[in-house]
């Protein structure tokens, strides 16, 4: 064999060796990738959502802004003065009540905001916290403000009832109610309040078009009602943070009945699911990218619960990409059935679909918002 025969042959021969020794090294590298310890997913804590919300529109205030008293028709710093006020309203007219007014409203409702009427204060503007409005009786039944048309808005207000922790008992007290829209009174807004401690029920929807975004609603959790929001007829009900409720959000089923909730977060302290339809069912529910951080009951009764009931809808229900911090075979129940939920025989006229379980940060477009990232958010 000549010189150059021999060179070519092992020239080739070298090739291969760093060929074989490549793909050996190629190999043995993902072997140790395989056997080296792999970084765990970092659980999230419900405190740490809490602490990102205020960064966040979710909820309303600082995050949100609001209508600054300029827009004013009228400046209420009085319990005569947002009585009279209100009673002289005309059709597009601003009631305001003082950013820095604190108003004893005891045994004054039902208050009515007429059709075409904003009943306003500044919450979310330049840091304030809104005007304090109160009751410090509950009466069974009687809400502190009431619509009295279509159009109506309330907007940027704190409205504080008489109620707070929940026990037995509370079943026997008064169902203090905060807002009630009327039946047959349709496109109402109720945006950007703080309303808390009506534990009976924080705001009844009774028309059409019901618009429930951007609020804090805490401490309506009385044994039997404790609704943050009950919806008579149809609802929108989005980007509100709602904590220490019984239910969130929920309806009585009726035949028509539906609502869509959607970018809310719920916080730990729950007495029951978080979101409810009653059977049969009513015409639908759409619960999307919602964050809910309640697992269990707190307080004296202290057990699991899910964070979905509802029951058979006439139209086609949605679950989809909400985080739920309650486990997968738990969260989400139609009637008795509940999961695993991605089993749709178990379910009749409900989609469920791309929802995150646990504490583990979801994919992205999964909840409320992006992982603990609150002002991320579609609000």
């Amino acid at each position: 064999m000549s010189d150059g025969g021999r060179w070519r042959r092992l020239r080739s021969v070298a090739l291969a060796l760093v060929v074989v020794a490549a793909v050996v090294g190629v190999l043995a590298l993902g072997y140790l990738v395989v056997l080296a310890p792999q970084p765990a997913e970092r659980e999230v804590t419900a405190r740490e959502i809490a602490a990102a919300l205020p960064a966040s529109p979710i909820g309303g205030g600082a995050g949100y802004g609001g209508l600054p008293p300029s827009e004013a028709t009228v400046v209420v710093r009085t319990r005569s003065g947002i009585r009279s006020a209100l009673n002289a309203s005309a059709p597009g007219d601003v009631v305001y009540v003082a950013g820095n007014a604190t108003i004893n409203l005891t045994g004054a409702g039902p208050l009515t905001v007429p059709g075409n009427v904003t009943l306003a204060s500044d919450r979310g503007v330049n840091g304030s916290k809104g005007g304090l409005l109160y009751t410090d009786r509950g009466e069974n039944g009687t809400p502190l403000f009431e619509t009295g048309g279509d159009d109506v808005r309330i907007t940027g207000l704190r409205l504080r009832g008489y109620g707070r922790s929940w026990t037995p008992a509370a079943r026997d007290r008064p169902r203090a109610w905060g807002v009630f829209v009327r039946r047959g009174d349709d496109h109402v807004e109720i945006a950007n309040n703080r309303i808390s401690h009506f534990v009976g029920i924080c705001v009844q929807g009774g028309g059409d078009d019901l618009d429930v975004h951007h609020n804090t609603i805490r401490y309506c959790n009385q044994l039997g009602f404790g609704y943050g929001v009950n919806v008579g007829r149809a609802a929108v009900v989005e980007c509100n943070y709602f904590d220490h409720v019984r239910h969130a959000v929920a309806a009585p089923g009726w035949p028509g009945n539906g609502y869509a909730a959607r970018y809310n977060v719920v916080g730990p302290h729950v007495q029951n699911h978080q979101f409810d339809m009653h059977p049969p069912g009513g015409a639908f529910v759409d619960i999307e990218h919602n964050t809910v951080l309640a697992t269990s009951r707190y307080g004296s009764r202290r057990h699991r619960v899910p964070s979905v009931k509802v029951g058979v809808s006439t139209d086609t229900s949605t679950v989809r990409r909400n985080w739920f911090f309650q486990n997968a075979s738990l969260a989400i129940w139609q009637g008795r059935v509940h999961g695993p939920p991605y089993d749709a025989a178990k379910y009749d006229n409900l989609v469920v679909q791309d929802n995150s379980f646990g504490r583990h940060v979801p994919p992205a477009g999964v909840g409320a918002f992006a992982g603990t990232n609150a002002s991320a958010t579609a609000c």
